[in-house]
């Protein structure tokens, strides 16, 4: 069992390696650590000697990744020229919010694609019995609720291969047969050719807007419809003090290198969707926001038709489930949320 020695042998290891760091940073590394100390001692049960002599590793990598050199940084936001290389950042900076998820927390955002629809009126009946596709699946977890719902087949495709063995490790936990809910790594962008007009039920739940050609993503969404079938598609709505935000926050940490402001987060024993989000918005090198009309003028152009549009979310940090609670912050949200059903012409 792992002593009170084995544990100071860790700590005063960790204070050797931030030794030359500044105050700052030593404090920073001081609350992380003294926070995960206090946690533990709280909680029901023995204590989790390997959690917190692993959180110490951890810290330590840190201080570690904290010097000048800890790496590149994220992607310019301003230039998705390298088509591919944004690629690359993007599949894996998604792999890394997912794999941390717990097996109970991860359920919790399984059951976020039932809440939304429930709370706009829309019951199982749009995907129960239906062959589903989950264009942007990440960790599976919209994959996942679509079989929960009564889909006759789900095949979720994301761009991260981290994201997609952490998809198929997510299926195996909850004992989901393989021919049930399939994983692929394939590009938004170029999906197969033999999958024109193949599904009953297309979802791309936060996706489109990364890729480098959201036009691109949302005609390749058409293709793969079946003539009269349904999508569900959002999209980040343009405008508010959420973007005013996200664009000061880029701006101030543009130089900080995404392993650095991680680690940071973990450090500092944010929630795992808190990380999620952040990063998400932070380091994710391409992002497009649109209003309502320009984004239903993109569905025209491609040829779907909005059925309607989804006005409420489940959450109040949601622009569009603010709004409705609370209009009188509808000038801070600006577009709200973009989350549409649209249909394919039969």
């Amino acid at each position: 069992m792992i002593s009170l020695s084995d544990i100071t042998h860790e700590l005063e290891a960790l204070s050797a390696k931030a030794a030359d760091h500044s105050p700052l940073a030593r404090l920073i590394l001081g609350i992380g650590v003294w926070q995960m100390f206090d946690t533990m001692r709280s909680a029901e049960g023995p204590y989790d000697r390997e959690g917190f002599i692993q959180f110490i590793r951890d810290a330590a990598l840190w201080t570690e990744l904290f010097r000048a050199d800890a790496g590149a940084i994220a992607a310019d936001p301003d230039d998705v020229s390298n088509k591919d290389a944004v690629e690359r950042f993007t599949g894996a900076l998604y792999s890394q919010c997912w794999v941390p998820y717990t097996a109970d927390d991860f359920m919790r955002t399984v059951a976020m694609l039932e809440g939304r629809l429930r709370n706009n009126g829309i019951g199982p009946d749009l995907v129960a019995g239906k062959k589903c596709i989950d264009m942007g699946c990440g960790g599976g977890r919209f994959s996942i609720a679509m079989h929960l719902l009564g889909a006759a087949h789900v095949t979720g495709v994301d761009i991260g291969i981290e994201a997609i063995k952490d998809a198929k490790r997510r299926r195996a936990q909850q004992n989901i047969p393989e021919g049930a809910v399939e994983f692929r790594n394939e590009s938004l962008l170029q999906l197969p050719e033999e999958w024109t007009d193949a599904f009953d039920f297309v979802l791309s739940s936060g996706v489109l807007h990364h890729t480098v050609d959201p036009a691109g993503a949302l005609k390749e969404a058409h293709r793969i419809l079946k003539p009269g079938a349904e999508a569900f598609i959002y999209v980040y709505g343009a405008e508010g003090l959420h973007w005013e935000m996200v664009e000061w926050v880029r701006r101030l940490v543009h130089d900080v290198p995404e392993p650095v402001a991680r680690q940071t987060l973990r450090l500092l024993d944010l929630p795992t969707g808190k990380v999620f989000h952040i990063m998400d918005h932070w380091y994710v090198p391409n992002y497009e926001t649109l209003t309502a009309a320009q984004f239903e003028a993109r569905c025209a152009e491609v040829g779907f038709e909005v059925k309607r549009r989804l006005e409420r979310g489940m959450f109040l940090y949601e622009a569009s489930e603010r709004k409705y609670m609370y209009p009188e912050d509808a000038d801070l949200m600006g577009e709200g949320d973009l989350r549409y059903i649209l249909a394919k012409a039969g």
